[in-house]
């Protein structure tokens, strides 16, 4: 019975829950939107808000019923909606009527907005209602909100769609941040309670961001279990986020320019008992941090990854003791600036690191168990070891060891802090150019303030270390107004760096040299003491190369500086071996030191292009930054033997060489015509010193035993005679100058004196000098000058030999060289009792010419012979302008003295060009003819192939010459051309005035014609060279004196015709007793190849008439003439008397004709004759027919005036 009692409750309570069910499905909830209006007054008196609900309505999703609430808005009374939902669906589980509790099967929220805003007081209201942080009123423990949590978890499906959160932070200022995108899903899966809440950013800020909450526990979760209990996970999780861009928001730092950052933070507690583990990773990509100063950071891409118990990772950040906490650094494309630690920009391609870290119980941080990977060009690393804080140091200390593939020598410098030497820095920044150090270790131990330890060894020790290739070492480079060492090259060694010192140890490396072959050096120790504090580099190894390289490294090197620039126009051969050592503070080069050895076998060495040079050279030559040193080195210079020995450094007794030199010897060396006057050979020694202000000098000296010098006087010398030579080179830093003076002492000192200018390059090597007298030479600023004063002088000698020591040993000229030797000669002022100059003798003479800078010529000469001043203008050796020259007197004689050198005349240049000239003379004497004064004036013509002779004028007593012509320069028929017009107004006058014929002829006056061309004038003066014709017409004369030549030949002919008529006894010598008269002397005259033809020249006068034709040979002074001698018989009784006493017919005959023929007698009286001989003794013979000069039959070619 009560089993069929049971049986039929249980039937009616299934009914009546059906009929319930059925009921509510079908009755209540179709009309629930009918008990809207109710619903919305209940729920706003239960909450004291303004509630609206636009619809509700619920239908049934199987056994579930299914609310659905359109728009739904809660506000406070008078205010705008705090919450809107546009749309609200809720599936309720049938299960509730059985749970005591509401069960959603799934709720679904769309279109959610929340606002929330902080307004200026910092209070921050969500919906329009304050959140109270701090409100101590709220319930803190776990039962107060463990029921709705409990409830939450375990629902089956909450889903929150297009929710968005407005942020309006009135605070900061900043603008409105709105996320439109939020959901938020609850849910269980698999046995896991999950709370999932994600949201995409605006696209200016970066991706999204994402909550995950995981809770371990049953569907439903029994009441006696605490959810703080159960297992858990959460995960916080931002992609992409602009950090920068969070700046109006957030308190994003100010150094951050740039950075996209993704976090991701988990946190889980498997068991309540277990402490919390987080594990934090953050990821960067293209981020540049920078600070106000100037600290840069960059990266391309970096993680971090960090795991820890959550009390250790919360202590590691308070600064607090903690455990330790694993971390991971992974970095790539990084970059890091420090300007207060490191001088240049670190970059690493690829870092990887991982390790420990914790802070004691000091609360010091320690990083432990490190593992570091580094890679980029310059160094592949790995370091292992660890660090932590020190109260002494504030950086810390480190103790790192490990391992390199490589490191790029050039970039080790930026690895090493500021707290390095400047200098040292810089010389490593410069001189360490190339390299490749390989299979290297590191050694790191100490605090990392005093790094690298130099000045505080204790502090720690740092040691890299490993094989070098391929190095360049640029141990001195270069700096302002420096020039730097030749760098080392092919490095080949080991390298190790030991704090702060450095050494290279090498077996083979080159020292390149521009232009020249390498130098090779082997066994290389390079040393760096002390990078940090007074920096020291030395350097040891032996070089070899040719000695052409060693001398190019000299004038690329300060050794340049520190040898004086002795060597700066030096040329060498051979090949040399040179162990060398330089020692070089970093921070004052210029107190660098070089000591070495020049090992020479067979080699050479000329110390200026200018001076000899040494060959044969073997031994050793000892240098360093003071000078040089030998002790046995030889060689020869000059043709001779030398030997060298002493020291060369400031203070020190100087270099001695002491050799041989020969005539031949230097003719080698010269290669000078002019040194071919010298024979034999003669000891000398040299002497070089350094003051105590290391200028330089040295001296020369000899006695010239042995040495002949074939000189003009008064310098002539046999080789058995000795004779003082003497140089000496002194130098004057102050001034910047050298001198060099040169002296020969024999019967008569002749001093020498020139000034080079030190570091000059242009002009002549000696910029200017002085020579001559001693007492008159000086030291002149510029040009050089030449002051003599001698007894005898001869200049024409002294021209040849000037000349050939301008000439090569053929003869041809010198090329003339980019720089000369010696200066312009400006100034010349010679004395001499006596001079000879251009055949002619000068005596008691007195010259001064100058020339200034302009090439203005002056010249003054002054001499019993002649008198006068020259002017003209001189440019690149070639007179050009107008040549002015004014004698008062000039007095020429081509006589020699006894004492001049034989052929000393210079021949004519071929290349002659004559400027325009203008020459002058007030009493003109040609070998003791006196002709009076002279005026001469031409210019160039055809471009310099021809000289115009414009006028020629010689004015004497009785006579005035007038003349023009012209002188070519070039071609076959080159000469001189003139014609010339002499007007003779009293030829007695003339003659005697002039002392030509003094007391010879009376009177007489006519002309004289010439036209005359001499050949190859004046470039020789040979007068078969001379050609032309001569027109004369004389009249009213007397030769009273029959002195001269042509005045005797008339005396002979005339006595000869004259005595025949003796017989006689008559007195017909009266007719010349006072002379020979002449009413007439006219003729032609014409002049070849040293030949003057004698055409019709007649002599008439009152004794009778001379005709004479035929040739007078000049050079030779020989006569080829037929003389016609007509004497002059008037009608007087002798006259007959001696023509019946000849020949009674002949007289009649005669006397008949003349009286009635108008025939002189005189023609039956005609004699001719041959005459031959020397114009001084001419030979007459009388012929018996007229005859004809054989020269006569060959005619030449004339020149009509």
């Amino acid at each position: 019975m009560v089993v069929r009692g049971l049986v039929r409750l249980a039937l009616v309570l299934y009914f009546a829950l059906m009929l319930s069910l059925v009921g509510l499905r079908y009755l209540l909830v179709p009309q629930l939107d009918n008990l809207r209006p109710y619903l919305v007054q209940k729920i706003s008196e239960q909450t004291g808000l303004q509630v609206q609900i636009q619809e509700l309505k619920g239908d049934w999703q199987g056994w579930n019923p299914h609310l659905s609430v359109t728009n739904l808005s809660l506000a406070e009374p008078g205010q705008e909606p705090m919450l809107q939902l546009p749309k609200l669906q809720a599936d309720i589980s049938w299960k509730s009527l059985f749970s005591g509790s509401l069960q959603l099967r799934q709720l679904d929220v769309q279109g959610l907005t929340i606002p929330v805003r902080r307004d200026p007081q910092g209070q921050i209201l969500v919906m329009g209602q304050v959140l109270d942080l701090n409100d101590e009123s709220a319930p803190s423990e776990p039962e107060a909100w463990q029921g709705p949590v409990r409830w939450l978890l375990e629902q089956r499906g909450i889903r929150i769609q297009g929710m968005s959160l407005q942020w309006q932070d009135d605070m900061r200022g900043a603008p409105a941040l709105h996320l439109p995108a939020i959901e938020w899903q609850i849910g269980y899966r698999q046995g896991w309670h999950e709370v999932n809440l994600a949201t995409a950013l605006p696209a200016n800020l970066g991706e999204s961001l994402a909550l995950s909450l995981r809770v371990q526990g049953k569907r439903r979760l029994p009441e006696n279990v605490d959810v703080l209990d159960l297992p858990w996970e959460m995960t916080a999780q931002a992609k992409a986020v602009d950090a920068p861009a969070l700046r109006p928001w957030l308190d994003v730092p100010v150094a951050l320019d740039r950075g996209w950052v993704s976090m991701r933070a988990q946190a889980s507690q498997p068991k309540a008992e277990q402490t919390i583990q987080m594990q934090l990773l953050a990821q960067v990509r293209d981020m540049a941090v920078l600070t106000e100063s100037e600290d840069r950071l960059q990266l391309e891409q970096a993680s971090l990854e960090l795991e820890g118990g959550l009390n250790d990772l919360q202590a590691l950040a308070q600064g607090k003791q903690s455990g330790d906490v694993q971390w991971a650094l992974a970095m790539t494309g990084f970059g890091l600036r420090v300007p207060d630690l490191f001088a240049q920009y670190l970059a690493v391609d690829q870092l990887n690191a991982r390790g420990t870290v914790h802070r004691d119980e000091q609360a010091r941080l320690s990083v432990s168990k490190m593992n570091l990977a580094l890679r980029n060009p310059d160094l592949d690393a790995q370091l292992t070891g660890s660090w932590r804080e020190d109260a002494k140091f504030e950086a810390g200390v480190a103790d790192w060891q490990g391992q390199f593939k490589h490191l790029n020598l050039a970039a080790l410098v930026n690895y090493l802090p500021l707290t390095v030497n400047p200098l040292a820095r810089e010389w490593m920044q410069a001189g360490l150019v190339q390299g490749a150090v390989r299979d290297g270790t590191i050694r790191l131990q100490g605090g990392l303030d005093t790094f690298p330890y130099g000045l505080s060894p204790k502090d720690g020790s740092f040691e890299v270390a490993g094989r070098l290739d391929d190095g360049i070492v640029d141990y001195q480079p270069a700096r302002p107004k420096r020039l730097a060492w030749p760098r080392l090259e092919g490095v080949q060694g080991s390298i190790r760096m030991h704090n702060d010192n450095l050494d290279i140890v090498a077996q083979q490396a080159r020292m390149p040299i521009a232009k020249q072959q390498d130098i090779a050096l082997r066994d290389i120790q390079t040393h760096i003491t002390s990078l940090e504090q007074n920096s020291f580099l030395k350097l040891e190894g032996v070089s070899q190369a040719p000695a052409t390289s060693y001398l190019a490294l000299v004038h690329q090197s300060p050794l340049n500086a520190l040898l004086d620039g002795l060597l700066a126009d030096s040329r060498v051969k051979g090949d040399w071996t040179v162990p060398i050592n330089l020692q070089i503070p970093l921070d004052n080069a210029d107190d660098t030191q070089v000591q070495g050895q020049i090992q020479m076998s067979n080699g050479e060495f000329q110390y200026m292009p200018e001076a000899p040079s040494f060959t044969a050279l073997s031994g050793e030559l000892a240098f360093s930054e003071k000078g040089v040193s030998a002790r046995t080195l030889t060689g020869k210079m000059l043709g001779g033997d030398t030997q060298i020995s002493g020291v060369l450094e400031p203070g020190k007794p100087g270099l001695q060489l002491n050799g041989v030199l020969t005539a031949q010897g230097l003719e080698q060396y010269l290669e000078l015509k002019g040194v071919q006057r010298l024979h034999g050979q003669t000891p000398y020694k040299v002497l070089m010193k350094l003051d105590a202000k290391s200028s330089f000098s040295f001296g020369v000296e000899s006695d010239l035993t042995g040495l002949a010098l074939n000189l003009p006087e008064p310098f002539h010398k046999p080789a058995e005679r000795a004779a003082k030579l003497k140089a000496d080179w002194s130098s004057d830093s102050a001034a910047k100058m050298d001198r060099l003076q040169i002296s020969l002492e024999d019967r008569q000192t002749f001093l020498l004196n020139l000034l080079h200018a030190q570091g000059s390059r242009q002009g002549s090597y000696f910029q200017s000098g002085s020579m001559g007298t001693p007492g008159l030479v000086n030291w002149p600023k510029r040009g050089l000058e030449l002051h003599s004063r001698h007894d005898r002088m001869d200049l024409d000698a002294w021209e040849r030999v000037v000349e050939e020591f301008g000439q090569n040993l053929d003869g041809s000229p010198l090329t003339p060289s980019d720089r000369p030797l010696l200066p312009l000669l400006e100034r010349v002022r010679l004395q001499a009792d006596q001079a000879f100059f251009r055949g002619q003798v000068l005596d008691q003479l007195e010259m001064e010419s100058t020339e200034d800078a302009a090439g203005r010529l002056f010249l003054r000469l002054k001499a019993k012979q002649a008198e006068g001043r020259l002017q003209a203008q001189h440019q690149d050796g070639r007179y050009t302008g107008m040549f002015n020259a004014n004698f008062s007197h000039l007095y020429l004689d081509r006589g020699r003295p006894d004492w001049a050198w034989p052929d000393a005349e210079q021949p004519m240049n071929d290349d002659l060009l004559l400027p325009a000239i203008s020459f002058k003379v007030d009493d003109l004497q040609i070998q003791g003819v006196r002709f009076g004064k002279l005026e001469v004036k031409g210019k160039p013509a055809g471009k310099g192939a021809k000289w115009t002779l414009e006028n020629f004028s010689l004015n004497a007593q009785g006579m005035q010459l007038h003349g023009y012509g012209s002188l070519a320069l070039t071609g076959p028929q080159r000469g001189l051309e003139l014609v010339a017009n002499s007007q003779v107004s009293n030829l007695g006058q003339f003659v005697d005035v002039s002392g030509l014929l003094t007391e010879s002829i009376k009177d007489g006056d006519g002309t004289v014609q010439a036209a005359l061309f001499w050949g190859d004038f004046p470039w020789s003066f040979d007068k078969r060279n001379i050609r032309g014709q001569f027109n004369v017409d004389l009249r009213k004369g007397r030769f009273i004196s029959l002195k001269s030549r042509s005045a005797k030949l008339l005396e002979l002919l005339s006595l000869q015709s004259i005595s025949r008529l003796s017989r006689l006894d008559l007195d017909l010598f009266g007719a010349v007793k006072e002379g020979f008269a002449f009413d007439s002397l006219t003729g032609r005259m014409n002049l070849s190849q040293g030949k003057l033809e004698l055409d019709n020249y007649q002599i008439k006068g009152p004794a009778g008439a001379i005709s004479l034709k035929g040739w007078v040979d000049i050079k030779d002074e020989t006569l080829d003439l037929i003389a016609v001698v007509d004497p002059n018989l008037d009608m007087s009784g002798a006259a007959i008397a001696a023509y019946f006493t000849v020949n009674p017919m002949v007289g009649v005959g005669a006397l008949l004709t003349q009286w009635l023929m108008q025939i002189p007698m005189s023609s039956h009286l005609s004699v001719t004759y041959a005459v031959t001989g020397k114009i001084d003794d001419p030979q007459l013979k009388e012929l018996e027919v007229p005859a004809v000069s054989a020269a006569k039959q060959e005619k030449q070619p004339r020149v009509e005036p």
